[in-house]
């Protein structure tokens, strides 16, 4: 039915991963002070310490889950430690990467400090674990969960207060004053990559699809990894032109679409050929909440739908201190659908709305015994597409460890539901 072809930009994107990781694991023979986090979704905070090298481990936790028997084996050594089996799997695998000392890249890394932003119970305690555990200072900011919409100046005040006590706290830690010039350049980057993000995955609206949810899994690793660089916003300007240019000529993701399924949850990562199943009935996956929200900027519409946000520009938002750097990163924090989600309620009306506007044929949703957040709130979501005759199923699993997950009963339930949607296989109809 239409036409597709490779990505130009695809060995960009992974050739900026790779760089930060060396980058990251070579940081400490290359002189440089090294930092790691479990997931603060936000570079440009440590942007004014351009001696460091910081590591978002959320995308180290995604490598080992890829790989089942790692995963597993972490796993073991977690729960050895004497740690729950229904923590987040997230935190469980890097856990056990560090109680191993192996992983993906060799020996675990060897930080020189820890910092987390405290949004997640889990997280926020891991990433103390971690520096228990290695022997090195910790530092942990309170996120206060807010309603979108519903941003106070006491929210942001209270946001720059952790930041500033994380900067004074840097600065006694490396013996370095914070760069308030390389600051501000960080956080302009972080505001133009995240207007950029949600730009690319609103062409996802386009039918045929351009991008599926793999591609955008894979293509939103430079952002979580180093938003605040200028050749991930460069990438970034490449990419959105790019998939400009494949909607305006219609080339497709998937050439066969004629199906369009969201996906709500975090992937199982040890069973991505879940997202291939649906491609011989001619559907494919064009995103979820989490692949649109966790590194894109958003506006969200009192129906519920999301629409690429605002740059600091257009916000009328000059940098020219510390201050105003601050304040920025607390905006692009709270002024976020996605971080409201976690609240449970919003997502009633946004899934609604967002199978509507991604024009979206059924939602799958996956409830995930590695996370107590996300899967909040799914029987009313799916309640809520079943008043407005939309299609869903639910799987349970979990995104990192493989033991829970049945994957032949899993796949036979997303064929059945491709079945109820009214599709065969191409070729067998």
């Amino acid at each position: 039915m239409y036409k597709t072809k490779r990505l130009d930009c695809w060995p960009k994107g992974k050739e900026l991963r790779e760089k930060f990781w060396e980058n990251v694991w070579k940081g400490k023979e290359r002189g440089k002070t090294v930092g790691c986090t479990y997931a603060t979704l936000s570079m440009s905070f440590m942007s004014g310490f351009p001696d460091c090298e910081f590591a978002e481990l959320g995308n180290y936790f995604a490598m080992i889950a890829t790989k089942p028997d790692m995963a597993v084996r972490f796993a073991e050594a977690c729960e050895n430690k004497g740690y729950l089996i229904d923590i987040c799997h997230a935190s469980q695998l890097i856990m056990g990467s560090m109680f191993l000392d192996e992983g993906p890249f060799g020996k675990f890394l060897k930080p020189d400090f820890c910092v987390q932003l405290h949004y997640c119970e889990t997280q926020g305690k891991a990433s103390q674990v971690m520096s228990q555990h290695l022997g090195v200072p910790y530092f942990c900011m309170d996120y206060p969960l807010v309603r979108w919409g519903e941003v106070k100046d006491y929210h942001v005040n209270f946001v720059i207060s952790e930041l500033s006590a994380f900067i004074e706290w840097m600065e006694k830690l490396t013996g370095k004053k914070c760069d308030d010039e390389k600051l501000i350049e960080g956080v302009q980057n972080e505001g133009e990559t995240s207007v950029l993000w949600a730009k690319i995955c609103e062409l996802n609206k386009n039918i045929p699809a351009p991008l599926d949810q793999r591609a955008l899994g894979s293509l939103s690793g430079p952002a979580l990894l180093g938003n605040n660089k200028k050749e991930t916003v460069e990438f970034y300007r490449e990419l959105y032109d790019e998939v400009q240019d494949r909607v305006k000529n219609q080339i497709a993701h998937l050439a066969t679409e004629r199906c369009r399924l969201i996906h709500e949850g975090v992937p199982p990562y040890y069973f991505l050929s879940f997202f291939r199943i649906v491609e011989k009935y001619g559907a494919l996956f064009v995103g979820s909440s989490m692949d649109f929200g966790i590194t894109g900027n958003w506006k969200r519409d009192s129906n519920g739908s999301w629409r690429a946000g605002d740059g600091l520009k257009e916000r009328g938002i000059e940098l020219k201190s510390r201050e105003d750097a601050l304040r920025a990163i607390a905006w692009l924090w709270l002024d976020n659908p996605f971080f409201s989600g976690f609240l449970g309620a919003p997502k009633i009306e946004e899934i609604v709305a967002r199978v509507k506007d991604w024009h979206a044929d059924g939602v799958v949703f996956h409830c995930d015994r590695g996370c107590q957040a996300l899967p909040s709130g799914m029987p009313e979501m799916r309640s809520a597409l079943q008043k407005e005759g939309i299609p869903s199923m639910i799987y349970e699993a979990s995104h990192g460890d493989p033991r829970e997950m049945d994957e032949s009963r899993v796949t036979g339930r997303l064929e059945s539901f491709m079945e109820t949607l009214g599709l065969d296989v191409i070729g067998n109809s």
